[in-house]
């Protein structure tokens, strides 16, 4: 298990929960809205397509990452 993950299976909420979040999604004043959107949007997602996503992520990513940026 991640180290992210036994943070957020044992955070008390829900103060040290959003304080993990917050690290987490790098959420700032002037992005938290449109982080609030997505995990909204996230969270309606069907059973398959939550893992689809997260594969696409992590293929930009690493994309991303091969490209230097």
């Amino acid at each position: 298990m991640s180290t992210i993950h036994d943070r957020l299976h044992t955070a008390y909420f829900p103060g040290e929960y959003a304080d993990i979040l917050m690290e987490v999604l790098a959420i700032t004043p002037d992005n938290f809205l449109s982080v609030k959107d997505a995990l909204y949007h996230f969270r309606d997602l069907n059973y398959d397509q939550a893992p689809e996503v997260i594969e696409h992520i992590a293929d930009r990513l690493e994309t991303d990452e091969a490209e230097g940026q």
